[in-house]
């Protein structure tokens, strides 16, 4: 399906966020080529000629007109400051213990190698998140990415690049093609200069990872660009996908699907391994075919061709579960046992794969993809951001795929 937007709107400007006043859209994607994913989730829910509030079910209760005083602690009596004295010195002998033993493992030699672990940079906000992925329900780095996002489509709209056939070789580009793609590669280098402080300002490590791989393949695509075959288009589509996925991991946030849907997810499971946190340019995470990519492309083909999938891309979803028919309702529960089959199927691949960005692209995917299978029976439009944000992390990861061979 294809979504027509009204006079003057893009086709990738989410609704405004709840409450009388509205607002502009603050995050734009580039243009969608054919979801994976098809059905109900297969866009993201989109005004008809103009903005368009969310249901009323996602709105945020009233915040309190006041907060409470503060409650200050007693003031303690003449002889307590013997205690407080006591207690500080104790803290400053533990703290003093605990700096020698530290000393003490980063000089000596261990049968191992060095017991010491290198600290992440002090300015990335993420540097501490070791957990399970899960889904994101809020995070500072989607308001800065708003403006930012925003002009790096409307500037590859005014190249012309989505326009082009990007399969053509730049052997044979015509003078005007030739303009485009220069364009294109002058837009991107921009946006690339501008997503690694927002790679330190989140303070959740796969979107850390996000912005990293959306850097690494976009640059890999510019470095293409002076023998550009088609094959190549695969490192700015697994850039694309990368962008795609925080963009819509921020509108489900907007939209409240985030926060009202992610106790559906399957239980997040704890990563085996972690990529190191560095201040060095990011590097490609699939440089070289991972031994699951064959699997992974395949259990994609094999989701396309399901009879089930085929009957469920056809329901309309702009139309919420409370306006579906027997038989479309029976489609959506057979629709959502294979998503959330297909969720654990990549999510076991990536854990395996022995590469810790695959696993928690993946793991992360199968988050927003199992909440929102299990959230198809309360279907509202407000939900598609949740299947998006699943549909581009798998994306990312299988056009990465792609991009290595």
């Amino acid at each position: 399906m294809t979504y027509q937007p009204g006079p003057g709107s893009s086709p990738w400007n989410p609704p405004p966020p709840p409450g009388p006043a509205g607002g502009p859209a603050q995050w734009h994607e580039g243009p969608q080529q054919q979801s994976p994913y098809p059905g109900p989730g297969s866009q993201a829910p989109q005004p008809s000629g103009g903005a368009q509030t969310p249901p009323e079910q996602w709105s945020m209760p009233p915040e309190p007109q006041s907060l409470p005083p503060f409650n200050l602690p007693p003031t303690p009596s003449p002889k307590s400051w013997v205690k407080w004295v006591v207690i500080a010195v104790v803290v400053v002998v533990l703290a003093a213990a605990a700096v020698a033993v530290v000393l003490v493992k980063g000089t000596g030699p261990s049968a191992g190698g060095s017991d010491t672990v290198s600290a992440a940079p002090s300015d990335v906000a993420s540097g501490g998140d070791k957990g399970p992925a899960t889904i994101v329900v809020e995070d500072v780095s989607c308001d800065a990415q708003g403006p930012i996002f925003t002009n790096f489509y409307d500037g590859m709209k005014a190249s012309g690049f989505y326009d082009l056939d990007h399969s053509v070789a730049a052997s044979l580009w015509s003078p005007e093609e030739r303009r485009s793609y220069d364009e294109a590669k002058r837009v991107t280098e921009v946006v690339i200069a501008q997503m690694g402080p927002l790679a330190k300002l989140t303070p959740h490590r796969v979107r850390r990872e996000l912005y990293e791989q959306a850097i690494a393949y976009w640059q890999a695509w510019i470095d293409k660009l002076p023998t550009y075959v088609g094959s190549d288009n695969a490192y700015r589509a697994a850039g694309t996908e990368a962008e795609k996925a925080l963009v819509r991991m921020c509108t489900a946030i907007q939209y409240k699907s985030a926060q009202a849907r992610s106790f559906l997810a399957d239980p997040p499971v704890a990563p085996k391994d972690s990529a190191t946190v560095t201040s060095e340019t990011p590097q490609l995470f699939l440089a070289d075919r991972a031994d699951k990519c064959s699997e992974f492309s395949a259990s994609f083909v094999a989701f396309f061709d399901d009879p089930v999938i085929k009957q469920w891309q056809k329901i309309d979803y702009k139309t919420g579960a409370s306006g579906w028919d027997s038989n479309q309702r029976q489609i959506s529960d057979q629709a959502a046992d294979i998503i959330i089959e297909l969720a654990r199927k990549l999510a076991g691949l990536g854990g395996d794969s022995g590469n810790p960005v695959m696993a928690d692209f993946t793991a992360l995917g199968a988050q927003y993809l199992t909440a929102y299978a299990r959230a198809l029976p309360s279907y509202t439009s407000s939900d598609d951001p949740l299947y998006g944000a699943g549909a581009s992390l798998m994306r990312a990861v299988n056009e990465a795929c792609g991009a290595a061979g």
